[in-house]
């Protein structure tokens, strides 16, 4: 299935990105963490997964869905592998590989009580044209569209047209029309001023056509291109265009704990979750996507080196859950199921480049091998609390709204 290469694209915009062998969790470490756990008598948000798979085969994939379905009661479609440009604009059917891959979601997505989907026309760097979805992910883009701008009247018509398709087909209760929007974009560079006019028309075009479903952009925290001020700006320039403030964060990777030498969430900004939160109080809450790792982790293009524990992943996971119970989010997605160990291996057994697939390769709930972490038992603690004040949902399982 050639879909299952996706991952490839996604991670191949790193570089020189490796982990180390976890370093055993005492009893002793555990015992204390546990004892000291506490949880509260309800949660606020849906717990997810994406289905990114721990190693590049059916079975691998399979098992995935099957931990995520366990686990967790919402599922998350990542889909930044390009748009189908030329068959959204005209309304013609979509390559088979990009249907396969839809198909295959539909599928699974009955499995659980809520699905998410996100999808952009941004491409990796978050500054220029997606890529073209077609016989492959994120290929070169067809040569009537490299030249077209963000704000190019049949981008606008084609990105309505494939954001349509996906919300009719997966049917989600929640759909972003851009990922981590703010990544590289400043109020002052030249392509923001188009990019904001797709986002202001496809935004209103999909409130009038779907009223009643959250439609939002994803927004980081962070970023090795612009300042926290620049992407500030930009969040508060966007937020008018999303029906809930949902970020994607990687803490570990945060400037406070890169100076520090250790992924420990004791070295966290205290308002890491709440400075977000506070771009729209009014607004529901949501972390679209993140990890933590919980081995060492070295970034040698960047000279970063990070020492990582079990541990302190969960402890991770516990500051996630309570902080963001705590302003009562809609919803919180960890992005990595399993750390994907044996897709680093196929990758290196292959000739490809092994070093540019470490950045989230040991952030998984469970490790290269499939034992259950630390952090997993924080998760399902929280994941059997009963959820309050929440919209009516259909049983796990079942099909239909």
């Amino acid at each position: 299935m050639k879909w299952l290469f996706t991952a490839i694209a996604v991670l191949a915009m790193f570089d020189e990105c490796s982990g180390a062998e976890a370093k055993p969790l005492t009893p002793g470490e555990k015992e204390v963490f546990l004892n000291d756990l506490a949880v509260p008598g309800h949660r606020s948000c849906l717990m997810g997964f994406t289905p990114f798979p721990y190693d590049f085969s059916l079975s691998a994939v399979e098992e995935t869905y099957d931990i995520a379905a366990e686990h967790s009661d919402m599922i998350a479609f990542h889909l930044d592998k390009g748009v189908p440009w030329s068959e959204a604009l005209a309304g013609a059917p979509f390559d088979s590989h990009v249907l396969e891959d839809l198909r295959y979601n539909s599928s699974q997505a009955k499995r659980f009580k809520k699905v998410y989907v996100s999808a952009t026309p941004q491409a990796h760097t978050r500054r220029s044209l997606a890529r073209y979805w077609g016989t492959g992910d994120n290929l070169p883009l067809p040569d009537t569209w490299k030249e077209k701008s963000f704000d190019d009247h049949e981008v606008i018509a084609a990105y309505c047209n494939y954001c349509r398709y996906l919300i009719d087909f997966l049917e989600p209760d929640y759909f972003a029309y851009g990922i981590e929007v703010n990544g590289n974009f400043t109020l002052t560079h030249p392509d923001y001023a188009p990019f904001k006019t797709l986002v202001a028309e496809v935004y209103a075009t999909l409130k009038k056509e779907y009223p009643d479903l959250p439609i939002f952009l994803t927004f980081q925290t962070g970023s090795s291109e612009v300042s926290w001020e620049e992407q500030q700006e930009v969040n508060r320039d966007l937020i008018q265009y999303s029906d809930l403030v949902g970020i994607s964060t990687y803490p570990y990777l945060a400037p406070n704990t890169i100076e520090s030498g250790e992924a420990n969430v004791k070295d966290l900004p205290k308002d890491w979750f709440t400075q977000m939160a506070a771009l729209a109080p009014e607004k529901p809450f949501a972390i679209t996507e993140t990890g933590f790792t919980a081995e060492d982790f070295s970034l040698r293009i960047a000279n970063i080196n990070l020492e990582g524990r079990e541990l302190w992943q969960a402890e991770y996971v516990d500051l996630l859950l309570r902080s963001i119970n705590q302003i009562n989010a809609e919803f919180v997605v960890w992005f990595v199921v399993r750390d994907y160990d044996q897709g680093w291996r196929t990758v290196k057994n292959a000739g490809l480049d092994a070093d540019a697939w470490g950045i989230w390769r040991d952030t998984g709930l469970l490790d290269g091998e499939g034992r259950s972490r630390l952090g997993l038992q924080v998760w399902d603690k929280w994941l059997g609390l009963p959820r309050r004040g929440n919209r009516k949902e259909k049983p796990q399982g079942e099909l239909g709204p």
